[in-house]
C-alpha cells in the first residue's frame, strides 16, 4: 500500500470512529492532524469522506491547542524566581 493510500485509510478510519474513549496524546492528535490533511490534499475524496475526514482533523488542530496550552501553562508554573517557584508569563525565544 502506498503512502497516500495509508494516510487516507489512517485518516477515514479516524474520521468514522469519532471521539475516542482515551484523550489522545500530542504526538498521536499531531499524526493525525498530519493524516487528515494528506488526505484531503490529495482531492480525490468523495465529498461526504472529506468533510468527516475535515471535521476530524478540525477535533484534532482543538486537541493539539488543548495540550499545547496545558504545557504552556506547566512551564510557566515551573519558572523560578528568587523566593522560589512563581507563575510568570511564558515567552518563547524570539519574541
Amino acid at each position: 500500500m502506498t503512502t497516500d493510500r495509508r494516510r487516507k485509510s489512517a485518516a477515514s478510519a479516524s474520521a468514522e470512529n469519532g471521539d475516542q474513549a482515551q484523550p489522545l496524546v500530542f504526538e498521536e492528535a499531531l499524526g493525525q492532524l498530519d493524516a487528515a490533511v494528506a488526505a484531503l490534499e490529495g482531492g480525490q475524496l468523495p465529498l461526504d469522506e472529506a468533510l468527516a475526514i475535515y471535521e476530524q482533523g478540525v477535533r484534532m488542530a482543538r486537541r493539539c491547542n488543548e495540550l499545547l496550552d496545558a504545557a504552556q501553562l506547566r512551564v510557566q508554573r515551573l519558572s523560578q524566581s528568587e523566593d522560589g517557584f512563581t507563575l510568570e508569563p511564558f515567552e518563547p525565544d524570539g519574541e
